[in-house]
């Protein structure tokens, strides 16, 4: 809801008050909907008074739009990876894409920012396909390499609605001889809420039918239904980042943390730590029923370009041919890593 109101001056503001500071009804509407478009912009379900800076605010919102659409159509969008590391196995085995915008004038623009205006704007899905496209081409070598790794997207309630949004992302892979099973797709807990139920599970299940893996992301920050999430057959379940901070800086924060792994382990999918900065984090993870970990002290995100060294070098040293040896401490594992 956007709200705005005269504010009449009674003469305070002019020596006699003619009623020309009052707004006419059109004006009046025009302030409620740039008012409701910023809650909108906020994340929703809430309400907010028109405020003259709104109108600057809606103007550089439309400016980014305009420009985002130029970045897809001209494919200066630019594709990161950030490293997963599996903890049984000892080695990187998977990948994060994530979308990066260096705009021309603005410099780097935050996902935060232009995501939410993508979504709202239905360039989302187009934006995703562009964004498959180029892992198969980026990634597909190491992909076919190495079978057992994977790589992971991000996707919302938004691509349910697109019915070709799965079959083309399906043949986008096939065409490049990648196995569907090797593309896994994260979707927030909250988007889970937000979505419809029945549109949701049958996407889902054809997702599942067409050989994709799914994750469940921010595991433990959407309050969802847990018997609901069941029926979706996660195949991996991402602990949010802000539930480490809590555990390591907060008192009885880590009980909070350990309640939430016992439920998270209770749906039999492997669960992954995201967040994992210092070793601090990896001291607190280390003896617990995790999986894999995922945050800046093994690796920030990484061009492709990166990637490639990024690859070599732990393949040649220690990430695939020979193990760490995690004795004495667990800290063994991102002090090397971090090197």
């Amino acid at each position: 809801i956007g709200i705005s109101y005269n504010d009449c001056c009674n003469g305070t503001k002019c020596p006699v008050c003619t009623g020309k500071c009052k707004d006419n009804l059109e004006m009046l509407l025009k302030k409620a909907e740039l008012a409701m478009n910023q809650v909108k912009l906020n994340g929703k379900n809430n309400f907010m008074f028109f405020d003259p800076s709104m109108n600057d605010a809606i103007q550089r919102t439309a400016s980014l739009q305009q420009d985002l659409k130029l970045a897809l159509k001209n494919e200066v969008l630019e594709v990161y990876y950030q490293p997963k590391f599996d903890l049984g196995k000892n080695r990187y085995d998977g990948m994060e894409a994530l979308i990066r915008w260096n705009h021309p004038r603005q410099g780097l623009v935050m996902p935060d920012i232009f995501i939410p205006i993508a979504e709202r704007t239905g360039m989302i899905v187009p934006m995703t396909q562009w964004l498959i496209e180029r892992l198969a081409e980026e990634m597909g070598d190491w992909l076919k390499a190495n079978p057992e790794c994977y790589l992971s997207i991000n996707i919302s309630a938004s691509h349910f609605e697109s019915p070709f949004f799965l079959k083309r992302a399906y043949q986008t892979l096939h065409r490049h001889g990648i196995a569907p099973s090797q593309l896994t797709l994260e979707i927030t807990e909250r988007e889970l809420i937000d979505g419809a139920s029945n549109t949701t599970r049958k996407v889902l299940q054809l997702a599942n039918q067409y050989g994709f893996k799914l994750a469940i992301d921010d595991f433990g920050t959407g309050y969802n239904n847990l018997a609901r999430l069941y029926e979706f057959g996660f195949e991996l379940i991402k602990i949010d980042r802000s539930l480490v901070r809590m555990a390591v800086d907060k008192a009885g924060g880590d009980r909070i943390f350990d309640a939430v792994l016992t439920v998270a382990n209770g749906y039999g999918a492997p669960v992954l730590v995201e967040g994992v900065e210092s070793p601090a984090d990896v001291a607190f993870v280390a003896h617990r029923d995790i999986h894999s970990l995922q945050g800046w002290l093994f690796s920030k995100p990484i061009s492709s370009a990166e990637f490639k060294k990024f690859h070599q070098h732990h393949t040649a040293h220690d990430a695939v041919r020979r193990p760490i040896n995690l004795a004495p401490t667990p800290l063994g594992v991102a002090t090397a890593f971090a090197k």
